[in-house]
């Protein structure tokens, strides 16, 4: 009556938590807290030994014996951010005492990239650690570490679409990061062929996805497969050659599976064809489709960008007032979400299209509010603020 079973064929096993929490206080009563301490150590190493990472990690901790956990984690972290659990990595960091966590150059840049994977990019919150790592492996001497902080870096400006700052962070990770690190280098490549793409470099992002795609076949990372066909897909729509893209399109959706950010890049893929095409019912449908899985999966910058995709569509159907709202629903959301490109354009439609000065300074008087908030610098705060509220009563006049 004191157990519950883990798995179908009833070989697993645990106790019924009541009954759990009453055997921990009896063994911290009886054995007391180094007692206890060096339980969870044994249980620790018998996960090890018996394959279960995870498991080996959490009794580690459980254990406050963070030499131990850290050296454990750090086989774990590639496959926990190919598997979108960067929230188990972030949990576990959280727990490291800040002494501990801040002194380890290692530690620092794992938090930095599970805050990266796991929370709004745009937050910056993974800034700190990451800036903490870079000083740190700068006084060791650490090349390769240092190619994986300007790795984070160069991710980090791929999400605000800032180009320049891709391709000057990628190029430096490329430079530092040891051959051997197939899997940070081929993220490199992809991260670089995107920068390239941005500023309009069709030939130099080629380069960087058929070397990303022969890094991935190396390693047989299935989803880096997929994403490379969604970047080469991208590219060959901007040289025009739709048919040859929209297979790419439809084959990176059908093989995305859990990677369900692919499944939205693809449909916005397919929706632009279909555009071009001057499909737009079916355009539509597909941006429908992806801004629902980037609703459902808390995508802000893929949903700003199928957002604005969507509007574009709208506008082609000659709708006026579902072109108005689109747009300024799209800009609004490039603005939260702090992707500098995504604005301009938005900002560069809504001018060429001429949807109005108020849709404009709506969207724009609502960023800079959020902005004056949220940024770090008080002199800032105070400028943006002052801009927002005199852009707010502007507003509210023709």
């Amino acid at each position: 009556m004191f157990l519950v079973p883990l798995d179908e064929r009833r070989q697993w096993y645990r106790y019924h938590h009541l009954f759990a929490e009453v055997l921990q206080v009896r063994a911290q009563r009886e054995v007391g807290t180094e007692g206890l301490a060096a339980l969870y150590t044994r249980a620790s190493r018998w996960y090890e030994e018996n394959g279960m990472p995870v498991e080996a990690v959490e009794t580690a901790l459980a254990a406050t014996d963070f030499t131990r956990a850290a050296a454990l984690i750090a086989p774990l972290v590639i496959p926990l951010l190919l598997n979108q659990q960067a929230n188990t990595l972030q949990q576990w960091l959280e727990r490291f005492p800040p002494a501990v966590l801040y002194t380890q150059a290692f530690l620092c840049l794992t938090y930095a990239c599970s805050l990266f994977f796991s929370t709004t990019p745009q937050t910056q919150t993974h800034e700190a650690p990451l800036a903490v790592a870079e000083r740190l492996f700068e006084v060791e001497g650490n090349r390769a570490g240092l190619g994986l902080a300007a790795l984070v870096r160069a991710l980090a400006a791929l999400v605000r679409g800032d180009g320049a700052h891709v391709i000057a962070f990628g190029q430096q990770a490329m430079r530092q990061l040891p051959s051997e690190a197939l899997y940070e280098r081929s993220t490199g490549l992809i991260a670089l062929a995107e920068g390239y793409q941005f500023c309009g470099e069709i030939a130099a992002a080629r380069r960087m996805v058929a070397e990303a795609r022969s890094l991935h076949e190396q390693t047989g990372h299935v989803g880096g497969v997929v994403g490379d066909a969604r970047v080469l897909g991208d590219l060959l729509v901007m040289e025009g050659k739709l048919e040859e893209a929209g297979k790419l399109f439809a084959r990176a959706r059908e093989e995305a599976g859990k990677w369900q950010h692919f499944t939205i890049q693809a449909l916005m893929g397919l929706g632009t064809i279909a555009r071009e095409r001057n499909e737009l019912e079916k355009a539509e449908a597909f941006l429908e489709q992806s801004i629902e899985i980037a609703r459902k999966t808390r995508d802000p910058v893929l949903l700003a960008r199928a957002s604005l995709l969507r509007a574009r569509v709208i506008q082609a159907r000659g709708e006026d007032e579902r072109t108005r709202a689109a747009f300024a629903e799209a800009l609004e959301l490039a603005q939260q979400c702090r992707y500098v490109g995504l604005v301009e354009q938005a900002q560069a439609y809504i001018r060429a299209l001429g949807l109005g000065r108020r849709v404009l300074r709506l969207a724009e008087a609502s960023s800079l509010c959020e902005g004056a908030r949220r940024w770090r610098d008080h002199r800032t705060d105070r400028e943006n603020l002052s801009s927002a509220q005199g852009a707010l009563r502007q507003s509210t006049h023709p």
